[in-house]
């Protein structure tokens, strides 16, 4: 199995797509625990919203959807202070 593909070349099975899952959001909730710059955070909220995605599409049980959710609002909430931050020092380093 290559690339979450099966030697069939079926769609994933449950456990590809847990492990798919897992990954995505064990990134996620590290970007969520250690902002890299605001850019930590967006990669945290995107990472969650993919997960999200896998796991309504996948057409079978996975678990991880509240540790998705948290990725989403963590990662929104801390670009939403972090950013604004950011860009304010950006703006006023050259003065």
């Amino acid at each position: 199995m290559a690339g979450g593909v099966r030697a069939g070349g079926g769609p994933p099975d449950g456990l590809d797509l847990q492990l798919r899952v897992g990954r995505l959001l064990g990134y996620g909730f590290a970007l969520t625990l250690a902002p890299v710059g605001g850019l930590g955070s967006l990669a945290a909220f995107v990472l969650g919203l993919r997960a999200l995605w896998l796991i309504r599409g996948s057409g079978v049980a996975l678990a991880g959807k509240w540790l998705a959710w948290w990725c989403v609002a963590a990662g929104a909430a801390e670009a939403l202070l972090i950013l604004p931050g950011l860009i304010r020092l950006v703006a006023t380093a050259g003065e």
